[in-house]
């Protein structure tokens, strides 16, 4: 009897151990749902939602199950009894940005459909006020920032308001404007909405004296007064015999010495030395080379005239633009005497991204930042070439057909990196999607992002930086707000709109308290208030304006006019000329009041479409430029290429013919170029109607004895030698 009774036992223990036989339940087992999304969550929290599991049959059935992180389930097993449910828990814990997949499955079950799982990650944006009766905070389901007014009545009593003594109502601040007088006679002082009183130094704007023997100087006292000139100082003509000199603040004449040095002194031609009474002056020379580069055979140079304070240049070379799509980039860097300081691969995606012709580079401190291709940015080290970080411009993170391409870069004084996108669609959308603009900040030296803001039904144009890091983009509407013209937003350093207007054109440069638009308009900093308009501000297609020269005294207008050439039958044919003017405006009646023109004149006519380069400014307030010399259309030989140097007298001080290549057809100096001390760097493309192979195109780099770079201001394109979009 115990043998039969200890096996029953144990039969009966066996059976009741087993798990419910679940493989006759599996077609009433499931989940209620076949999907699960999660609203966005910020990085490091989380967010759960409910699942409901369904028993549909009568026997119960045993269940396990799993996520694929960052999506977590809990419990991980339960039991569901026959005609009954049961509830999961599943938390989203995003561990990074960006939008993220998954499956809710039952382990070990067959015929169960798993549940799809999605979310998006969200950093948390730092969020800064747009004004001093709003408290903002982010919203992670908005993905934005919120404002919401202040307690009516709250100070708003503030260094960064204009307002010194005033109140909150309806989240603005009333009260009386602070006037911002510093009780110094030599600044402009005004009220920034947002930012609180700012101060110019107008010393600069002090009227010439009299006579020539007296300088302007300002004191914070008493204003604008005149000091005997430093003797010596030149008061009126001079030759080999007598020259008019200022002594001790009056203007005399003086007899020459034998040996005094004499003439005019220009990068191509030394002074001379008066003997017997006449100046010996050596023969103007051709500007003599220093060095060249020039890339590989398949590559092509991507200069853009960037250079730091040693005189180091940077460029970057592609390999497959025939092909509409680079294959292979490296980026260079020259020492001043040429020697290559580094070269260093580009990781490329290779895509089917055209390449940038008009490739956007720039130095942000101790960082080179550059984009090869319109939708991918790279930064490397200017120490040792190595890179830094790169930011790919995916496609948007909601529709697919929707990207990103770059459209312009500026560097603060702070080591920030301002980046501006406009969306780009790969193919036409149903329905419509609508453009999108989006200003990027980032740290250079490591790319991590400190703020970003996103405009719907807007393009936005090219920011340019003031030196407290404020930016100055033009945005104008499309699509749904595409009655929308230009409008010029003033941003924080923080990216809070400080006033906004509409413009006729872009915004293309700041200083000294003043925007300069594409059109010679110029507008406060301050508050956008109209400051002075150029003489016949231009808008006519075949006119456009270069970058300006902003000095503490004024503004140099390079104007370039395209005119079409007809030939014996009427009709037209390129290349066409292209004619350059300068004019400076002054301003003597202070910074933010009213500009005079000093001269306008024609000083340069070219024989091609694009041989000019960018003008650069000297720190003896000379513009420097170069293109070709004019000739009669039936002349069949290139023209000669000249820099020239002009003043703000509008008088020309030098001008250097530059060197052509004997084995080419044509030279020509065109694009971009740096003004560097005592050199100067351009690229040179030499046309060859007999070469086996198209030449490729140089970087050229000159001496230029006594040329050197201005000390302060915008002194070259895109505000200086960096190319970062702000002043020098």
């Amino acid at each position: 009897m115990r043998p039969i009774f200890i096996t029953l036992w144990l039969v009966v223990v066996v059976l009741a151990c087993r798990a419910p036989d679940t493989s006759k339940v599996n077609a009433d087992v499931g989940f209620a749902v076949s999907s699960l999304a999660f609203a966005r969550t910020l990085v490091g929290q989380e967010r759960a939602l409910s699942v409901t599991v369904e028993n549909r049959g009568r026997a119960p059935a045993l269940l396990r199950f799993g996520a694929q992180g960052p999506f977590f389930v809990a419990p991980g097993e339960v039991e569901v009894a026959g005609g009954s449910t049961a509830q999961l828990t599943v938390t989203f814990r995003p561990s990074e940005a960006g939008e993220t997949s998954g499956l809710l499955e039952a382990a070990g079950v067959e015929g169960i459909a798993p549940v799809a799982l999605t979310g998006e990650g969200m950093r948390e944006e730092a969020c800064a006020p747009s004004s001093l009766c709003v408290s903002a905070a982010f919203d992670a389901e908005s993905a934005s920032c919120v404002e919401t007014p202040v307690t009516d009545g709250t100070a708003c009593v503030s260094l960064n308001s204009c307002i010194p003594q005033g109140q909150c109502f309806h989240g603005e601040c009333k009260g009386e404007v602070d006037r911002c007088d510093d009780n110094n006679r030599c600044t402009t002082d005004a009220c920034a909405p947002g930012e609180g009183c700012v101060h110019f130094d107008a010393s600069a704007e002090c009227p010439a004296a009299s006579d020539a023997c007296h300088v302007p100087v300002c004191d914070s006292l008493q204003g604008c007064q005149w000091v005997e000139a430093a003797d010596g100082i030149p008061c009126g003509p001079s030759d080999c015999n007598r020259a008019d000199i200022c002594m001790a603040g009056v203007c005399k004449s003086v007899v020459v010495p034998e040996g005094a040095k004499c003439g005019t002194e220009s990068p191509c031609q030394a002074k001379g030395i008066c003997h017997l009474a006449k100046c010996e002056q050596p023969a103007a020379t051709k500007l003599s080379e220093a060095w060249h580069y020039e890339p590989p055979s398949g590559f092509t140079l991507q200069f853009q005239g960037v250079a730091d304070a040693a005189g180091n240049l940077y460029a970057v070379e592609c390999k497959g633009f025939g092909d509409d799509s680079f294959t292979q980039c490296q980026a260079l860097s020259f020492a001043a005497n040429g020697a290559l300081r580094f070269k260093s691969n580009v990781p490329l995606q290779i895509s089917s991204d055209q390449p940038r012709v008009d490739a956007l580079q720039l130095l942000v401190g101790n960082v080179f930042v550059f984009s090869p291709t319109p939708t991918e940015l790279f930064a490397f080290s200017t120490v040792d070439g190595q890179l830094l970080w790169r930011w790919p411009i995916l496609h948007d993170s909601f529709v697919a057909l929707r990207s990103h391409i770059l459209q312009s870069l500026a560097a603060g004084f702070d080591g920030s990196l301002w980046v501006v996108t406009n969306s780009n669609f790969s193919e036409k959308p149903l329905p419509p999607l609508p453009t999108e603009m989006r200003l990027h900040v980032f740290n250079a030296i490591d790319g991590v992002e400190r703020w970003n803001r996103t405009e719907l039904n807007r393009i936005g144009s090219t920011v340019v930086l003031d030196a407290s890091n404020r930016g100055y983009l033009t945005v104008a509407g499309t699509g749904a707000d595409a009655s929308v013209s230009r409008v010029l937003e003033a941003l924080g350093s923080t990216g809070q709109v400080r006033w906004s207007r509409p413009v006729p054109r872009e915004a293309r440069a700041v200083f000294n308290g003043r925007v300069e638009l594409a059109n010679g308009q110029t507008l406060a900093s301050a508050d956008g208030a109209d400051a002075w308009s150029a003489v016949g501000a231009v808008e006519m297609a075949s006119q456009f304006l270069s970058t300006p020269l902003m000095t503490s005294g004024g503004i140099f207008e390079p104007l370039f006019t395209v005119e079409d050439c007809a030939d014996d039958s009427g009709g037209t044919f390129v290349p066409a000329y292209v004619r350059l003017a300068v004019a400076f405006r002054a301003n003597p009646a202070g910074i933010l009041q009213g500009g005079t023109e000093v001269f306008s004149a024609q000083l340069v006519v070219s024989y091609a479409a694009l041989p000019l380069t960018s003008p650069s400014l000297t720190d003896g307030n000379v513009a420097v430029l170069s293109g070709q010399t004019q000739l009669p259309i039936a002349v069949p030989v290139a023209p000669s290429p000249w820099l020239r140097g002009i003043d703000k007298a509008g008088q020309q001080t030098f001008a250097c013919e530059l060197p052509t290549d004997a084995s080419a057809d044509a030279t020509t100096y065109f694009g971009v170029a740096a003004l560097l001390n005592e050199r100067w760097a351009t690229v040179v493309r030499r046309e060859c109607s007999f070469c086996d192979e198209p030449l490729p195109n140089r970087l050229v780099v000159f001496n230029a004895p006594g040329l050197r770079p201005a000390q302060h201001g915008w002194t070259a394109a895109f505000g200086n030698a960096s190319r970062d979009n702000r002043e020098r």
